[in-house]
């Protein structure tokens, strides 16, 4: 797929990777398999790192469901913030 996670950065800044959802103005893979790909080429403690990310940005907003908050939380290895 990508030989690179930049080469990966460098397909999603023209568009290749993501499609933009014009009516919620979020993002998402042209493909499910393109995206569990890119997923596993992210190193183990960067994914961590972005899944907290997302899961503190959500906290409080209308984005961030129990469900989801727990989901994002397990997955940057702090289930005990799912809480």
């Amino acid at each position: 797929m990508f030989k690179s996670f930049s080469s990966f950065v460098c397909a999603l800044a023209i568009g290749a990777v993501v499609l933009p959802a014009a009516a919620t103005g979020r993002y998402g893979f042209r493909h499910a398999l393109i995206c569990d790909a890119i997923y596993e080429r992210i190193p183990d403690p960067e994914r961590r790192r972005l899944h907290a990310r997302v899961a503190e940005s959500a906290v409080g907003s209308d984005v961030g469901t129990d469900a989801f908050l727990a989901h994002q939380f397990e997955r940057a290895g702090r289930p005990a913030d799912a809480l």
